[in-house]
C-alpha cells in the first residue's frame, strides 16, 4: 500500500507540473482550476461507479474490469502519447 500511495502521489504531482509547464503564464490559474476539477471530479465519479459495480457484481469482477481498462490504456498510449507543447501564446 505504501508503494501504491507513493506512486499515486508521484503521478499526481507530475501531472500537475506538466499542466503548469504546458500553459502560458496568463492562463495558468484557469488551466490548473480546470485540471483539478477534472482530476478530482473524475476520481469522485469513478469511485462511485466502481463501488456500484463491486456492490452489484463482486470485487473480483470490478478488479477484472479495472485491469482490462488499464490494459486498454496501455495500448492507447502508443497512439496518443503525452507531449509537452513548447511555445507561449
Amino acid at each position: 500500500m505504501a508503494s501504491a500511495g507513493a506512486a499515486w502521489t508521484t503521478t499526481l504531482s507530475t501531472l500537475n507540473a506538466i499542466t503548469q509547464l504546458s500553459v502560458s503564464s496568463w492562463v495558468r490559474g484557469r488551466a490548473l482550476a480546470v485540471y483539478q476539477i477534472v482530476i478530482f471530479g473524475g476520481m469522485a465519479v469513478g469511485s462511485t461507479i466502481w463501488g456500484a459495480i463491486a456492490t452489484r457484481f463482486s470485487s473480483s469482477i470490478s478488479f477484472l474490469l479495472a485491469a482490462g481498462g488499464l490494459a486498454a490504456t496501455l495500448v492507447a498510449i502508443k497512439k496518443y502519447p503525452l507531449t509537452l507543447v513548447v511555445g507561449d501564446l
